[in-house]
Formats: C-alpha cells, structure tokens, sequence
C-alpha cells in the first residue's frame, strides 16, 4: 500500500538540495508547482511515494549483513561468491556500489563470519575426501576467487599437516572406479564367480586398451597429473596378478 509523505517546499528543499536526486515530472506536476531547485517563496507541500526516496546507508548495510549471514548459515561462501549473491538478489532499481559491497564484505570477515582461508581449507578437505586431485582442488579455489597466494598456502599447509599422498590417492580412486566397471563386466553379472574369477575381471580390465584409455581420462579429468595416472594404472595391475 503506497505511504505519502508530506512536506513543505523549504523542508523538501533543504533536504534534496543536500541530498539531489532524480524525481519524476509527474511527481511536481502533480502538485502543481515546479521543480524546487528553483526557488520559490511560497511553494504548495508536495506529496511523494516512500518508493521515491533512497534506503538510508546504515539500514541497507543491516539488510545486506543480515542476508548475508543467512548465507553463510547454510553453508561456507568465498568472498567472491558472497559478493555475487549480494549483489544479485538486491533489487535493480536500487543498484548497490562496490565500495558499499566491500565495505559489508570488510564487516564479515572483521567479525568472523566469512573467512577466506577457512572456507579454502573446507573445500580442499571435501574434495581430497570425494577422490579429486591437486589439479582440480586448484582450479576449483580459483573459481571460488580465492587469492592465489592464499590459495597456495592454505593447500600446501593442509597437504603437510595430513600427509596427502597424491599418487596413493590415484591408485585408491582408480580401484574404487576398475571395482564398478568390473560389477558391469559379464563375469560379475552372471553372479556366483568367486575371488580368483574377480582379479581375472580387474586384470583384463586393465589390459584392455579400450577400458585403459578409458580409466586414463577418467582420473586425469579428477584432476590428478600424469605420472599419478601412470603409477595408479601400474601399481592395480601388480595387485591384481598378486592376488
């Protein structure tokens, strides 16, 4: 429901000459007067809509603190990623500078609620946790807009303290990925074969150079480097003749 406010023309000038901004014509026309930058002595009181005038800054900072904070709520946010949801769920007509984004971004990391490094690490833990590699942990930080030299620490940091073993990690994953195709190999479907029959089926997946190359783009598109895929492929094949 629209909300009028009324004022006299002194009252409208002393406050939007300070503070200028755009008004419709209709909004003068309507009350039958002109515009009051230009000076009058005795002018009607003018009636405007309360969508005419501009959300005071300490409020649209609170509004957006609090949104904001509902989104790290649910989840963890880079800086970056925050920024562009702030900035995309504000309204249009009201467009928000980048030094009022910054400084509410500024506000939340002064107080702990957003945190680059920490949102960094959590990303590196999930994704070493879900079977990626380093490749892909690093281009996923730069995506997130984390600083590379921040990025570059924080991983090194978190590698060190948990001892990550890339090529260890390969190997797993790739055993993990031969043990799912090997449940669609014929052998596995036809059900009641027993261990010996199941390395066959791992061996020959690994000596087909169809389901090979196969294996090769799967882990290098995890995000792991050549030699790990190299070494993973080697050190299955040798535990499965072992077995």
């Amino acid at each position: 429901m629209a909300v009028t406010l009324l004022f006299t023309a002194n009252e409208f000038s002393a406050t939007y000459l300070r503070h200028p901004v755009s008004l419709p014509g209709a909004v003068y026309a309507s009350a039958g007067c002109v515009s009051p930058l230009r000076s009058s002595p005795e002018m009607p009181t003018i009636s405007m809509n309360v969508d005419d005038v501009p959300t005071p800054v300490p409020e649209l900072v609170a509004a957006l603190k609090a949104r904001a904070i509902r989104l790290l709520a649910r989840r963890e946010h880079s800086r970056a990623e925050l920024k562009q949801k702030l900035s995309r769920k504000h309204s249009a007509d009201e467009p928000l500078s980048d030094e009022l984004l910054e400084s509410v971004l500024d506000q939340l990391a002064d107080e702990g609620y957003q945190s680059d490094q920490r949102f960094a690490e959590l990303l590196i833990r999930q994704r070493i946790n879900n079977g990626y590699g380093e490749l892909d942990i690093a281009a996923r930080l730069k995506k997130k807009g984390i600083d590379k030299t921040l990025a570059g620490r924080v991983f090194k940091q978190f590698v060190a303290e948990n001892d990550v073993d890339w090529y260890a990690q390969c190997a797993e994953v790739l055993v993990t990925r031969s043990e799912k195709l090997q449940r669609f190999n014929h052998k596995g479907v036809a059900g009641g074969v027993d261990n010996n029959d199941n390395n066959d089926a791992g061996v020959a997946i690994l000596m087909d150079q169809r389901m090979r190359n196969r294996l090769i783009r799967f882990l290098q598109q995890r995000g792991f480097k050549h030699d790990q895929v190299l070494y993973a492929l080697d050190h299955a094949a040798n535990e499965s003749v072992d077995h």
